[in-house]
């Protein structure tokens, strides 16, 4: 059984973790490196745990902040160096890969998931479900498998290989012509989320895109950051690194408003850490008034409508 590791350039680091957690069924089993971008002139032969690595190198360097693009060519190096297990970190660039690439295959696949095991000649998935209160775990019924897997501090220290394969993998791409814009928005110091002091939280009670437009107005005027329920990123309201909750972003800004969110379990646990939480919402005996510090019964878009003005200069 082969196992490929797919990490960018800029993630090297994490490529021995997930190394570390793909399963053997046997002392010939192998695992292998590809990396999206090529290695950069990283010390490989000091720090990566693999007997081989790829470098695919796309044509239009470009193309590497395009999804569609980097897919394609961790697709194409798939049918010229068949793997049976293709693992990606589980963040929002390496899920997002996964998907794309489980669907170019036609394959078997699980994002976020935990453990990868080996018992008896099978495989199984260990995966956190219903908001990282239960561990399911999935039988894998065939192979090829795509996985975009957490990565673990391992404790073992990894087997470097002091002259590991290495070859060049190159592939045409540009990106599609019916892509007319790209917008990359910046991420200062990290994630928007986490390193603003001020918050707002909308939930599913503020209603249609426009009031969801206003509030991340509202945001910019009062110099904080509009982020959203997972119903709201369901529902295509919000972008999902935009989602707050214990299996997203988990916050401690100095405040967080929440704007029409009941406040589910999940939820708050990405929001109770706030120094100041203030919750707005019209229904008195939702569950976020028990949570927080200010509770205002109202409409939460009057309420955001007023608190504009308050900021109109």
């Amino acid at each position: 059984m082969k196992t490929a590791v797919v990490v960018f350039s800029d993630e090297i680091s994490r490529a021995n973790s997930l190394l570390m957690q793909a399963p053997a069924l046997s002392e010939e089993d192998l695992c292998e490196v590809w990396v999206l971008g090529g290695l950069c002139g990283y010390p490989h032969n000091r720090a990566l745990s693999a007997p081989k690595i790829t470098e695919i190198l796309l044509s239009n360097t470009d193309s590497l902040s395009e999804p569609l693009c980097c897919a394609e060519a961790v697709y194409k190096n798939y049918l010229a160096n068949s793997v049976d297990i293709i693992i990606f970190p589980s963040d929002i660039r390496g899920s997002d890969l996964a998907a794309r690439v489980c669907s170019e295959i036609g394959c078997e696949g699980l994002l976020g998931a935990k453990e990868l095991l080996c018992s008896d000649g099978e495989l199984y998935i260990n995966k956190p479900v219903y908001s990282n209160n239960l561990q399911a775990s999935f039988r894998v019924q065939s192979l090829p498998l795509v996985l975009s897997m957490v990565t673990a501090e391992s404790v073992t220290t990894p087997n470097i290989f002091d002259h590991p394969e290495l070859t060049q993998f190159g592939v045409e791409t540009s990106i599609p012509s019916w892509l007319t814009d790209i917008e990359n928005e910046s991420f200062e110091n990290g994630d928007l989320l986490k390193c603003s002091s001020l918050v707002l939280a909308a939930g599913r009670g503020v209603g249609k895109a426009e009031n969801f437009a206003k509030l991340t107005e509202l945001a910019q005027k009062m110099g904080g950051v509009l982020g959203g329920t997972r119903p709201t990123v369901c529902d295509g309201k919000m972008p999902p690194e935009r989602m707050i909750g214990m299996s997203a972003a988990v916050l401690s800004p100095d405040c967080c408003i929440v704007f029409g969110a009941s406040g589910a379990a999940p939820f708050l646990a990405g929001v109770e850490k706030s120094k100041l939480l203030i919750a707005v919402n019209r229904d008195p005996n939702a569950l976020i008034f028990d949570n927080c510090d200010v509770g205002i019964i109202e409409d939460c878009n009057e309420f955001a409508d007023a608190l504009s003005e308050q900021f109109r200069s």
